[in-house]
């Protein structure tokens, strides 16, 4: 049985299979991506760590990465998940 559970942010450095196999719940944090003209809105929420090396390879030909905190919304939705699953407070 366990003690507590943990939630994070997609900050936390944990890799998907440890968030899976560890039972973390995670709001992935959104970013926006750069170049020239070009603004693209993505989500820190990879599965594969192909999707990590596509993020820095972006990095490396001169794109810009931008984040922001969290948003209420998604500590919403991260908190509702959370209690649909039988999450309680302490």
């Amino acid at each position: 049985m366990k003690k507590f559970d943990v939630s994070a942010d997609s900050t936390c450095d944990f890799y998907y299979n440890e968030i899976k196999e560890g039972g973390v719940f995670v709001a992935p944090l959104e970013y926006t991506l750069s170049l020239n003209d070009s603004l693209e809105l993505e989500k820190d929420a990879y599965e594969s760590f192909d999707e990590y090396e596509n993020f820095y390879n972006k990095l490396r030909n001169g794109y810009i990465a931008k984040t922001s905190i969290l948003s209420v919304n998604a500590h919403y939705e991260l908190f509702l998940e959370m209690a649909k699953k039988g999450i309680k407070k302490a």
